[in-house]
């Protein structure tokens, strides 16, 4: 058995999520403006009004309220594909598989059939954690890839620099598929059509990368893991996931304790069994992070779209204001 102690703090922590609660916000004349950096959105709310939204939506409504905005997003950045470049491309396909993620946890989380025995069903806890750390990493890689100001000060070629050294990871990974299946029967005939022309790909993208201004800048040590095929580095270094919280609007201490937990279902540790042994099933304690991720997520990639929340019915700018800035408390 956990301890006593564990278990409680555990439940502490998603059962805090079960209660939404009201925030204080700063005043500018009437409205209300979330005060966070200069990677942060405003939102042209009166106090009034957010708190009369906040306070008539119910908990169980929350769901589908947030795919509501999701949908509305995607709708928005679907319209927009035909003007959209290589790297906005590759942005609105990350968040179309958060999107994804996201309507799949939703079910997950309402229960699902054994397939071969749909008189029995079951919640599967360890699969939902899985998906939302996923989520979690995927914001994470998003927010790098479009945040200046991490390797070079107000230079947009950071975006295009970035966006290299992690296609250039993907060249390295698929060096990596062909190696490992070269000696299966039938694999070595493709592994022999491919591989040339794979690798002069990556030679001709990291030849781009070594010419790039921004990689002037990078550490001996960067340059070194650039060079590998490793995309989250710093000037100085690798970064971790939790490296990357710093340039989110995410609490960095929140953010890292939500992605320890995630990790302890995620992995085939002894506490992984143990915690879903445990689990006591609260849907909304379970979600909370994905409402917060989903929050941020559809700020990011509206703001890299030079978008806003403009579209929004007020009582869903409410929620999506009050998931924004709740993980700072």
């Amino acid at each position: 058995m956990l301890s006593a102690l564990f278990t409680q703090l555990i439940s502490q922590i998603e059962g805090n999520a079960t209660e939404r609660i009201g925030l204080v916000v700063s005043l500018q004349g009437n409205y209300r403006y979330l005060r966070t950096d200069n990677r942060g959105i405003n939102m042209a709310l009166t106090v009034e009004e957010f708190k009369r939204y906040t306070n008539e939506i119910q908990n169980d409504e929350v769901p589908s309220i947030m795919f509501s905005m999701l949908s509305k997003v995607h709708g928005h950045l679907e319209k927009a594909m035909s003007t959209m470049s290589e790297i906005e491309h590759s942005h609105y396909g990350m968040f179309k598989i958060f999107f994804k993620q996201y309507n799949t946890i939703l079910v997950l989380t309402r229960g699902v059939n054994y397939l071969y025995s749909p008189e029995y069903s079951y919640v599967d806890i360890k699969s939902v954690y899985v998906l939302i750390r996923s989520c979690h990493e995927l914001y994470l890689t998003f927010n790098y890839l479009v945040t200046q100001g991490i390797l070079a000060e107000n230079d947009l070629r950071e975006i295009d620099f970035k966006f290299k050294c992690y296609s250039l990871s993907g060249m390295f990974d698929n060096e990596r598929t062909f190696e490992l299946t070269k000696n299966f029967e039938g694999q070595k005939r493709l592994y022999l059509q491919e591989i040339a022309g794979l690798r002069e790909k990556k030679k001709n993208l990291l030849s781009e990368i070594e010419a790039h201004p921004i990689y002037a800048v990078l550490s001996d040590e960067s340059k070194r893991l650039v060079g590998s095929g490793r995309w989250r580095v710093g000037i100085n270094g690798a970064l971790s996931w939790n490296d990357l919280l710093q340039y989110t609007p995410l609490a960095k201490n929140y953010g890292q304790l939500e992605y320890h937990l995630m990790s302890m279902y995620a992995h085939s540790s002894h506490n992984s069994l143990l915690l879903e042994a445990q689990h006591d099933y609260n849907a909304e304690g379970i979600l909370f992070h994905l409402y917060i991720l989903s929050s941020l997520f559809m700020a990011a990639i509206l703001r890299a779209h030079g978008l806003d929340f403009g579209f929004f019915p007020k009582r869903e700018e409410a929620l999506i204001t009050e998931f924004y800035v709740f993980h700072k408390k």
